[in-house]
């Protein structure tokens, strides 16, 4: 119970014993990972896991990775868990809001309608100017301008005619 890595070297029936998986997994999420089958799917320890680290997400059972509650509580402590969200839900403007919020970069994940969205890529690039990388709107003057503006490197991946621009 001290250290939740600990917890991979766990033998099975440990690894499968509710009270002990819910004290790893709230000390490290990834923990999640050495968790039985049978844990990774339970609401309440994969709670417990994403609340501790977002990224633990890619750990649970396919069917939490779409529930929406899940996936926001994972996005809020770190925006990359969108990487392990459901398809549908890398396609949902709320959830793919909070993860460029908490991590500009976390727009990468998000499906291609959406890398499109100016305020969804606006979010992102205030947030992480080099966000701008990953988006389709490389050629937008508001969207190069802001993310110009939180990070000068970003010009980078802005669309060439921008490269000559004074502005």
């Amino acid at each position: 119970r001290q250290q939740g890595t600990a917890f991979k070297y766990a033998s099975k029936d440990l690894r499968a014993d509710r009270s002990l998986a819910l004290a790893a997994v709230e000390k490290d999420g990834n923990s999640l990972q050495f968790a039985s089958e049978k844990l990774r799917a339970d609401p309440e320890i994969v709670a417990a896991a994403v609340g501790q680290k977002g990224t633990a997400l890619k750990h649970a059972a396919l069917g939490l990775r779409s529930d929406s509650a899940m996936v926001l509580a994972a996005v809020r402590q770190d925006g990359n868990a969108l990487e392990w969200a459901g398809e549908a839900l890398r396609r949902d403007t709320a959830i793919v809001c909070e993860a460029v919020q908490q991590n500009g970069n976390a727009v990468r994940f998000a499906s291609e309608d959406l890398r499109a969205t100016p305020c969804i890529v606006l979010s992102a690039v205030r947030q992480t100017g080099n966000a701008l990388e990953h988006s389709a709107l490389v050629a937008d003057r508001d969207v190069v301008l802001a993310a110009v503006s939180q990070s000068g490197a970003a010009l980078r991946h802005a669309s060439s005619n921008f490269k000559a621009d004074p502005q």
